[in-house]
């Protein structure tokens, strides 16, 4: 929107109205006993004084607000109606409702700050028709709140034509107060939240990513940690002339981007908060080295990063290990950051170097060997388990120590010299390494 003139805003305006959905929940809410032309005039001319007076002085002066605030509070407006609509307060407080055309107007007050917080939002300059940028807006808003009214003004219409309106309208207010409560939790978790803020996660297996370290870790909270860096923009922001800080507010090309670094704990490693859901490990390599990374015998299992679908995390095979092939419920895709390894699947050997990646499926078996003096690094993107959480995740790695020593315990070959000496893998290594006999001895002290 910064090359944006009067007519995109003033389409811009129109879509935020019709994709508004609290604007709409408010507005379906006063038209819903209101069946001749004038009163819908009126209280909706009430309205739309009310948020234009906000909408235009606020934007222009600059005015603005946390905008999760006010639209927790534009929630609440949608509930107050629907509790009035339910005749709530004579029968809860035994009084009369106050004046719905003054309060329709003070919503509208309301709402018109909601959208000028909205609007701010917007790279716009005064030197660019700031002002008439601001009324194409209102303008626009005005159009798609007209559209908006049309279509519940045609639903209500046919609504009211059923024997069974009397009955719906309970259920329907009933249920504008329960949307409005949920919208209201919703903008909550946007006043109290750094990250994830839009995403409204619920459970803890959505949520655990957010918290792991500043929970878990007795952390301060993640704005506290916050260090700056500067960057410059990138194709996607030129797009769109603008990216955003972790705070959710926007930051124009060529300011300086802030970046929330999250410090390691014993189960994870350093990240960047980039912005909203956004998660950058800088190296993969230094958090291969940190605490995170569990020694097992299959190598060093150290977690990366736990996103909404998938999981990933690396695996370092020290000279000399040795995998039989093995299935695997969930698919893989596997890349290798460095050194040598062998990929085993039924009874095929892969020489697997720097720089190759391959993917295995469900149930699939694949082993992996390691007889190159400078062992590897992999990187490995599986998707979460069902009901996983970040915990779970980096716990279950943490028990595979255990597990593992167990198998060895009972005779489970996990490196080289465990084999017999004709075994097929010696056999490929010896081929592949001229010097694979030091690569044997020398694992041995450490795996007895």
């Amino acid at each position: 929107m910064i090359e944006g003139g009067d007519l995109q805003y003033l389409i811009l305006g129109a879509e935020h109205m019709i994709t508004g959905y609290d604007h709409l929940l408010f507005l379906f809410g006063v038209m819903f006993f209101l069946t001749s032309f004038s009163s819908i005039l009126r209280f909706v001319t009430a309205f739309t004084i009310g948020h234009t007076i906000t909408l235009i002085t606020a934007t222009y002066l600059g005015i603005t607000a946390n905008y999760y605030v006010i639209d927790a509070v534009i929630a609440l407006t949608v509930i107050y109606k629907g509790f009035e609509n339910l005749n709530g307060f004579p029968k809860v407080f035994g009084t009369q409702s106050p004046n719905l055309l003054i309060m329709v107007l003070a919503f509208g007050l309301i709402h018109g700050f909601g959208l000028s917080t909205r609007l701010q939002q917007l790279p716009i300059r005064e030197d660019s028709g700031l002002f008439m940028h601001i009324i194409s807006f209102n303008v626009g808003v005005e159009f798609g709140q007209i559209a908006a009214l049309a279509v519940m003004w045609l639903a209500l219409n046919l609504l009211r034509r059923t024997p069974h309106f009397g009955s719906a309208s309970t259920y329907i207010n009933a249920g504008l107060m329960a949307a409005g409560f949920v919208l209201f939790i919703m903008q909550m978790h946007g006043v109290f939240h750094t990250t994830m803020r839009e995403a409204y996660p619920i459970s803890r297996d959505d949520h655990i990513h957010a918290h792991l370290e500043m929970g878990s870790a007795g952390q301060v909270p993640a704005a506290a940690q916050t260090s700056v860096q500067s960057a410059p923009a990138s194709s996607a922001e030129e797009s769109h002339g603008h990216s955003h800080a972790p705070d959710g507010s926007h930051v124009m090309p060529g300011d300086i981007k802030p970046a929330m670094v999250i410090q390691a704990t014993p189960s994870s490693p350093e990240y960047i908060q980039l912005a909203t859901n956004v998660e950058i490990i800088e190296s993969v390599d230094e958090a291969m080295k940190g605490a995170s990374s569990t020694f097992t015998h299959e190598g060093y299992f150290g977690p990366l990063l736990f996103g909404e679908e998938l999981r990933n995390y690396t695996l370092r095979l020290e000279p000399g290990m040795f995998l039989s092939e093995h299935p695997h419920p969930t698919e893989s895709i596997i890349y290798t950051m460095g050194g040598r390894w062998v990929l085993c699947s039924e009874g095929k050997r892969q020489v697997m170097e720097a720089g190759s990646t391959f993917h295995f499926g469900s149930g699939m078996p694949t082993g992996w060997e390691a007889p190159f003096p400078e062992g590897a690094e992999i990187l490995i993107f599986k998707k979460k388990k069902e009901g996983e959480t970040y915990q779970s995740f980096t716990q279950g790695i943490g028990e595979m120590s255990e597990t593992l020593d167990a198998q060895y315990r009972e005779g489970e070959p996990f490196y080289y010299h465990q084999l017999a000496a004709d075994h097929p893998a010696i056999q490929f290594a010896r081929m592949k390494n001229p010097d694979f006999d030091e690569v044997l001895e020398a694992s041995k002290p450490a795996a007895d």
